[in-house]
């Protein structure tokens, strides 16, 4: 540039680079979400996914080892006690889910019929009631 400039020239020109210099070579440098997600995998690895989805890992190679293990025991002949030794953690498991589903489908039926409006659904509430009430009692007798 020639020496002759006046400031506000100097001025002007600089101003002008600084918006070429913004529109190349933008100020902000915020990483995308895919670059932070890209980051976040290289830093990670392969460790980090397996303690994220350790649970659905071991529910798979439960099923799996459970197929197979009924797959080789098929043609199996099993005496009555090691049936009943068998049979023990199956039916321990679906006691501890009786008692624990039936009171909460009971709680949350009295809970959503006392949210119902009383005064302009009186009838229909007390039928729900004993609709809901009924069957929940012929679930728990059936098993």
């Amino acid at each position: 540039f020639p020496t002759s400039m006046s400031a506000s020239t100097s001025e002007k020109v600089n101003s002008a680079r600084s918006s070429v210099l913004f529109v190349i070579y933008p100020i902000s440098t915020k990483s995308t979400p895919e670059t932070e997600d890209q980051e976040e995998r290289k830093k990670g690895g392969c460790c980090k996914c397996l303690r994220k989805n350790l649970l659905l890992i071991l529910t798979l190679i439960a099923v799996v080892t459970g197929l197979g293990t009924g797959y080789l025991l098929k043609d199996t002949t099993f005496t009555p006690v090691t049936l009943r030794f068998i049979a023990l953690p199956g039916e321990i498991l679906m006691s501890m889910f009786k008692g624990i589903v039936v009171p909460l489908i009971v709680v949350s039926i009295v809970a959503g019929i006392a949210n119902m409006n009383a005064g302009s659904m009186g009838k229909l509430n007390g039928l729900a009631f004993a609709y809901y009430f009924f069957t929940t009692l012929v679930a728990v007798a059936v098993g």
